[in-house]
């Protein structure tokens, strides 16, 4: 990226440190190994946030969702790029409705359904 030093570096670092914290939406890969600046960039397509989005909602859909999500190995399959399914359902609100539960536990549900957010909270009461 032509001028980065020049003009995004002393706010946001290294254009290869800045890429690095956004991997929800860059994939930085190692390039020349005898050049430390040399490194190559793809951006994340839709395609990995899709496929989870679609797995929580087939969860979510199932007449057994009890507002706990089971998403199997997603710390192995989509932390690296989406980060923790919670960081992950929290980026649509317009979606999801996240209830805090102990320590870093949490329940969610669709942000439409409105009667089962009451019964979840009545339930919590209980």
């Amino acid at each position: 990226m032509p001028h980065w030093d020049e003009v995004y570096s002393e706010a946001l670092g290294t254009l290869k440190g800045f890429l690095e914290s956004r991997p929800d939406r860059f994939i930085v890969s190692a390039g020349d190994p005898l050049d430390d600046r040399s490194f190559t960039v793809e951006k994340c397509g839709d395609d990995i946030a899709d496929r989870a989005l679609k797995e929580v909602e087939e969860q979510m859909s199932s007449p057994m969702h009890d507002g706990k999500l089971r998403v199997s190995r997603w710390n192995e399959r989509y932390r690296e790029s989406l980060g923790t399914l919670r960081q992950f359902l929290e980026r649509y609100p317009d979606k999801f409705h996240i209830i805090p539960g102990e320590n870093s536990k949490f329940m969610v549900t669709r942000r439409s359904d409105l009667k089962a957010i009451q019964a979840l909270r009545a339930i919590e009461c209980l």
